[in-house]
């Protein structure tokens, strides 16, 4: 795919697919619940039993959404940037190592180029508020 032609909705069955979230329960544009005045949404999430992995998709604005993966260190155990990955030589690798968020390039797979770190800033309701929303998810879809 060219990047001049790809939108970002595409990477997400990718991530969908990907060998890193396949035991978890997932979901795309999930609302942040009531502690934000923005209509702000997490683009991909991720459940397994207790622990919630997000997600940011871009295909080239990694500032963009390293600050967005940033807030989500409050919501859930572990986030990621999602990068297309003609992207990906563009970061900096610091900046993502030091606020432990993770980057996944994404391609025709996605692969995991830096691993993150457990959250030290996830609030118990805005967690609880995820895990709750994926619980009711599944429910209906049952």
């Amino acid at each position: 795919m060219q990047l001049d032609t790809l939108r970002e909705s595409e990477m997400g069955p990718k991530l969908d697919r990907s060998i890193l979230f396949r035991r978890c329960v997932r979901d795309f544009e999930v609302p942040t619940g009531h502690w934000t005045e923005t209509r702000k949404r997490i683009d991909f999430v991720a459940v397994r039993g207790e622990t919630v992995y997000t997600a940011e998709m871009k295909l080239t604005k990694w500032r963009e959404a390293l600050a967005q993966a940033f807030t989500n260190l409050f919501f859930s155990n572990y986030s990621y940037v999602a990068l297309w990955h003609e992207a990906v030589r563009n970061v900096n690798r610091d900046l993502f190592e030091q606020s432990g968020i993770g980057l996944l390039e994404v391609n025709g797979k996605c692969f995991e180029r830096i691993k993150p770190r457990l959250s030290t800033m996830t609030i118990p309701e805005k967690h609880k508020y995820l895990l709750n929303y994926h619980r009711k998810r599944e429910e209906q879809d049952d």
